[in-house]
């Protein structure tokens, strides 16, 4: 008899085991400060796969940090704005953005911000000085979206949805 095998264990014990494994995933995210919502309808095969995210997401901070320009060849170029047509700036961020996608990282910016803008505020503002940690967890992506919370000072206002809804609430409820 080979004992190495689980299939010895009944579907009914798999699932009592994956719902202890999510309360101790949940518990030791709560431990960090996270905090959770009930929800009764999600499987718990998915609610688990979600758990492990989420905690590799609470421990990313762990991991060192690396420069973003550091995710780029040490002679990769980026032309001042001015010195690039738009069929050539647009092929400058396509390239950024696979450069991104290879290190997990996705750009979510407003769909109606203009390439320039884009560009500019990529290549003065995140190349240049934020850090990221890399994450080795399989399917964990990092959403660069430019969004500080702060739309009175944000580059990207005028082309946010999300802007313009709170403008339009905070026009109505006056």
């Amino acid at each position: 008899m080979n004992y190495d095998n689980d299939s010895w264990i009944s579907d009914k014990q798999k699932g009592i085991e994956l719902k202890m494994e999510n309360m101790a995933l949940k518990t030791e995210i709560e431990l960090k400060d996270g905090i959770f919502g009930k929800s009764d309808s999600l499987e718990t095969s998915l609610e688990n796969k979600f758990l492990k995210q989420v905690l590799a997401f609470e421990e990313a901070e762990k991991e060192s940090e690396i420069p973003i320009c550091l995710l780029f060849p040490s002679d990769y170029q980026f032309p001042p704005i001015d010195m690039m047509s738009e069929k050539e700036l647009k092929e400058k961020l396509d390239d950024i953005a696979m450069i991104f996608r290879q290190n997990n990282i996705k750009l979510d910016f407003s769909e109606n911000l203009p390439d320039v803008l884009l560009y500019q505020y990529l290549t003065e503002q995140i190349i240049p000085k934020d850090t990221i940690v890399l994450q080795s967890c399989p399917g964990f992506i990092w959403h660069l979206n430019g969004c500080s919370g702060d739309c009175e000072t944000c580059f990207q206002k005028e082309f946010c949805s999300t802007a313009k809804e709170l403008d339009e609430e905070e026009k109505t409820d006056n």
